[in-house]
């Protein structure tokens, strides 16, 4: 395991597309946080390579985690393409090994970046992160009783309509989901995130 850099700042794609590549890991992780206009955005997701394998299984497996064990609202796996029809993120076109870009919560949100306040959250997160490259492995944590299984998880996107109204959804393993503030939203109740919990209320 090699990381980039120890301390807080700003490297240079380029700089750390090639320290990854001399480095020929087996699996390459950038992690974020994410960012938005609206403010109310929240969750996880994880970018992943537009021709799938081993990188979207590692998308799969720490999405599963981030989820689980860190209580995150589920934004899935996703992909982004160029104008060229090719991966748009370098970090994901560029490096050799099989790569995501995690993206662990937006800062955009006051109340959900609140979470991240402390290093000893963040080296929670960390370890959940790590759990999950360790399960895209087929490695067994020690301390668990089972193992998370995703070779078989599948996710694409969809459109839900209620009442002639879209909302972004996803398939999940053949269970149709979406987001539960977009819901309430369109529903006109009103919806809380506080302590890891969702509240709901007319």
């Amino acid at each position: 395991t090699k990381m980039s850099r120890e301390v807080q700042g700003i490297e240079q794609l380029d700089q750390k597309i090639k320290r990854c590549n001399e480095y020929a890991p087996d699996l390459a992780l950038d992690i974020h946080f994410n960012s938005a206009s609206n403010t109310t955005a929240i969750g996880s997701e994880v970018l992943t390579y537009s021709g799938g394998g081993k990188s979207k299984e590692l998308g799969q497996a720490i999405q599963s985690r981030l989820v689980k064990d860190g209580d995150r609202v589920d934004r899935g796996i996703k992909t982004k393409l160029g104008s060229d029809g090719k991966d748009y993120f370098g970090f994901i076109r560029l490096v050799s090994a099989p790569s995501v870009i995690v993206e662990v919560e937006f800062i955009s949100n006051p109340t959900a970046i609140k979470d991240f306040n402390s290093d000893e959250t963040n080296a929670k997160f960390g370890k959940i992160i790590a759990h999950g490259v360790l399960d895209c492995l087929g490695i067994n944590i020690k301390g668990e009783v089972t193992k998370t299984q995703t070779k078989n998880i599948t996710v694409s996107d969809t459109t839900v309509y209620f009442e002639g109204k879209a909302i972004d959804g996803m398939i999940h393993n053949g269970t149709t989901m979406v987001g539960v503030r977009n819901l309430c939203n369109l529903l006109g109740l009103k919806i809380e995130f506080r302590d890891g919990k969702v509240y709901i209320d007319r």
